[in-house]
Formats: C-alpha cells, structure tokens, sequence
C-alpha cells in the first residue's frame, strides 16, 4: 500500500546526518577534547535509558508504576533522543505490537521484500506517513481509557513541551558544558566558543545520528538476525531476535534482548540471564525498593 511521503522528515534527517559527518570529518582532521567525548557518551545513555525505560516500557506497555517525578524525568530524558514525541511514539510502538510482522505494523522488514525492505524497517518508514489499520484507536492514551493517570498525564506534558526538550538537549551540552570546558581547555571566548562548537557537533549531531541508529537497528537488525527466545520462554510465534550487537549499539539499555520483548511485551526487563545486558533493570529494581516505581511487572521472572 503506497504511503504519503513526507519530505520535512526526510530532509531533517539528511541535513542531521551531513552535520553529523561534518563534526567526524573534524574530528580527524583536530580531534575533539575528552570533555566532549565524555559528554557525547552521557546524553547517549541518558536518552536511550530514557528511549527504554520511558518511552518503552513505562508509558507504552505499562511494565510499571511511576511516581510522578521519575515519569516527568524519564519523558524529558526521552526527548533528548528526538524519535517523536511521547505521544507519537507510543503510538507508534502500538501498532507495532498489534500488528506485529503482517499489514499495519509500521516497520517489519517483510514490507518489501530482500534489502528494500531492510531498509524500510530501519528508516524509511520514518518518512512515510505511518497507516492506522480500520478500526484501530489512536486515544488508548487518553485518562478515560487507561487507569494510570500519571502516564497519561505525562505523556500530554512531554507532547506540549517536546521540542523545548529537544532543543535543550543540544544547547546544555554545548554551551553550559563544553563551551565552559574548552575555555579552560583552549583559553578566552575563542576557546569557550570551539567547546561549544564540538558539543554541538559531538554530542549533539553525532550523538543523535548513533542513537537514531541504535533504535532502527531494533527494528530491522533483530527482526532478521539473532537468537531466538529459549523453548522455556516462547510464547508467541515472531520475527523478533536477541541481538547482542544490537543491545551493544543500544548502549546496553536492553533493547537488543527483542526476542524476549515480543514474547512478555509487558515485562519490565528485557534482559533475563547473564549474558543479556540490561541496565535498566538494575534502575528499575531501585526505584521499586525506594518506593518510587510500583506494579512492576516480572514476566517470566516472577518471584
């Protein structure tokens, strides 16, 4: 079915690539101060912590309770990523589930067939007007249709305030942390500004592009190549796979384990033994044991 094409995306994320580029093009030709590469590595774990455990599993699949606070920091962190709003993306990730690997969902590979449709999973179905099956609801994330008021709240909070966010997450890091740091680093105002400059590029531009990356790899990557979950836990027929390499590129928040997410979508953790990386799920025990998360959902790991 042919979908609306939708160039003002499309043309966002060539010009972010290009900068992108531009800032790893400086970087072999000047190289970049640690502050920078240090700042790039937090607001990477920081927005896909807030892409996993906000996003994901509190405000899409209800894996656990928040306090009002914590859901309110999560959406923030989640906007730093800029992959939508909290609504949209929610949205979004539903249809994914509810029509998982058949019409309607709005990213499986098997859209098209052989690289055509590798692609389609990974990115291009970002800039195509995503199709909403017959019948299918949009308000499931509306108060009279969900008991926990906090998401619901949240979720229209972050959606008004997104792109403050959004644009903040790009600001701070380059003029309230490195800009101040290469003024040590490399002396005076024009010191303050190259700081600025290789924020901005670093761990703005570049730091979007690996995180975009991360998340499309999800679903394109550990759609096609992977393990399958253990007999123990199979629950459902999928495509979905645990992809080590795609949890690594994750920055190991968990996402990679997607094989076990599709079989216990609503499961808090996505990492169920040793060697499947989760580090939301220490957090998410933290916040439990401090009282600041409640009804977490253990899925397969009940105690």
């Amino acid at each position: 079915m042919k979908r609306k094409f939708r160039p003002g995306t499309f043309w966002s994320l060539v010009v972010i690539h290009l900068l992108a580029l531009v800032g790893i093009v400086y970087w072999f030709a000047h190289g970049f101060m640690w502050a920078s590469w240090l700042t790039m590595a937090t607001m990477c774990v920081l927005s896909m912590i807030g892409i996993s455990m906000g996003y994901h599993r509190l405000l899409t699949h209800e894996s656990f309770v928040s306090k009002l606070w914590l859901a309110r920091l999560l959406a923030v962190k989640s906007a730093l990523a800029i992959q939508g709003s909290a609504k949209d993306w929610t949205f979004w990730h539903s249809l994914h589930h509810a029509f998982s690997d058949r019409e309607g969902d709005p990213h499986r590979p098997t859209e098209y067939p052989g690289l055509r449709g590798f692609l389609w999973a990974h990115c291009a179905w970002t800039w195509h007007e995503v199709l909403v099956p017959a019948g299918y609801r949009r308000e499931p994330f509306e108060a009279r249709f969900s008991p926990d008021k906090v998401k619901v709240e949240v979720i229209a909070w972050q959606t008004r305030h997104y792109w403050k966010f959004a644009v903040l997450g790009i600001a701070i890091p380059s003029f309230l942390v490195c800009g101040p740091v290469g003024m040590i680093a490399y002396g005076g105002a024009g010191g303050y500004l190259l700081g600025a400059f290789e924020g901005m590029f670093l761990a703005g531009f570049v730091r979007l592009v690996l995180t975009w990356h991360a998340t499309w790899s999800v679903n394109s990557i550990a759609h096609i190549f992977g393990r399958e979950v253990e007999e123990r836990w199979r629950k459902v027929k999928t495509t979905a796979r645990n992809n080590w390499f795609v949890n690594a590129l994750g920055w190991f928040v968990g996402e990679g384990n997607h094989g076990n997410h599709h079989n216990y979508p609503k499961c808090a953790f996505l990492g169920w033994s040793r060697w499947q990386i989760d580090i939301c799920k220490p957090l998410i025990l933290l916040a439990e044991k401090t009282g600041q998360v409640r009804n977490v959902n253990y899925g397969p790991l009940e105690h």
